[in-house]
């Protein structure tokens, strides 16, 4: 399909498109590039989003990250904030 770019840069999705994906009147899309390409996809809301990792065991991923800190040799990775002091001062 052929769309027609705008003089302030806008473009109509076609209606079969629209119907297709989903596309409604004011919801957000990504404008991806590759190349000398461009992508349009639609954002997900986070209402479509509720409840999709029910079930999932995400303790294991967050307490390795959180281990991993406290276990390596080099110590935090991070800055202390600026109300610490170092310590032995």
């Amino acid at each position: 399909m052929t769309v027609t770019v705008s003089s302030k840069y806008q473009v109509v999705i076609p209606e079969e498109i629209r119907q297709a994906t989903g596309i409604r009147a004011g919801q957000k899309v990504e404008i991806v590039k590759y190349g000398d390409h461009i992508a349009v996809v639609p954002v997900p809301e986070p209402k479509s989003m509720r409840g999709f990792l029910k079930g999932a065991r995400l303790g294991r991923f967050r307490d390795r990250g959180y281990a991993a800190v406290l276990t390596d040799p080099t110590g935090p990775r991070t800055r202390p904030s600026r109300g610490c002091r170092a310590s032995g001062s």
